[in-house]
């Protein structure tokens, strides 16, 4: 049983157990810091709501707030560089591609991976959290196999598109794999075949080495030009001059 800190709570968990039992699809939350807002939301929806409840937060101290507060019902979903055993792996800038690597080649140190393990035990929770730096693609799949599902952002402005960034190394290495300088400057550089062959390379090098620059750099260019959206370039005066791509 609640107890509501003052009327605000009080009439936030009314207003989110009216919602659950209209055809709205959206709610907008707004309120003063610390008033309770995520709290609240959360706890309305466990008490109305039949389906799962899926929270996007920001960081593992958030998590970790929630889940002394919701213990039976919560599970906080971490990344491969908290769960991972494998310094190699959980260290390495393309930890991703490395993961699933060493999965696919049944490494025996990723048997029992608790970052793979953590996922079977989404059926068991009523609450599912997870970060905004997680993979939206990883989210998507997991939403698939839920029939009935309401999400909830945390601070919902950090939903808008994150900026994508090229180091000029990043950007060396996938050229030597490449063979070739690699120039972001024009998206016309990119057309289908060029990103094709691109690709197969990328890929080729993957199942040898675990990991490919290339293959990551072809993935980011693919969900830009997706989206009709490119990279600007900033030149920083260093000792060691450094070029830098960024993209919105």
């Amino acid at each position: 049983m609640i107890t509501f800190r003052d009327e605000l709570q009080e009439k936030l968990y009314s207003k989110v157990k009216e919602f659950i039992n209209s055809d709205k699809i959206s709610l907008l939350i707004s309120g003063p810091p610390g008033s309770g807002k995520t709290f609240i939301t959360i706890h309305s929806l466990i008490d109305n709501f039949n389906g799962k409840i899926i929270v996007i937060l920001r960081t593992h101290s958030q998590q970790d707030h929630y889940k002394k507060l919701f213990s039976d019902d919560f599970l906080s979903i971490r990344g491969i560089e908290y769960h991972c055993q494998i310094p190699r792996v959980k260290m390495h800038p393309l930890r991703n591609q490395l993961c699933k690597w060493m999965r696919l080649g049944k490494h025996t140190a990723c048997r029992g991976c608790r970052y793979r393990l953590q996922f079977t035990e989404i059926p068991k929770y009523k609450v599912i959290s997870f970060l905004y730096s997680h993979s939206a693609e990883l989210i998507q799949n997991i939403l698939k196999n839920i029939d009935n599902y309401v999400l909830v952002f945390d601070e919902y402005h950090h939903i808008l598109p994150r900026e994508q960034v090229i180091s000029k190394h990043y950007l060396q290495l996938a050229s030597a794999e490449y063979g070739e300088i690699i120039n972001l400057d024009d998206p016309e550089n990119f057309d289908e075949e060029t990103l094709k062959k691109m690709r197969e390379l990328g890929e080729r090098n993957w199942k040898k080495l675990g990991y490919s620059y290339l293959l990551s750099l072809v993935e980011i260019i693919e969900y830009l030009k997706n989206r009709n959206r490119w990279f600007y370039k900033i030149e920083e005066d260093m000792p060691t001059s450094m070029t830098v791509y960024i993209a919105w």
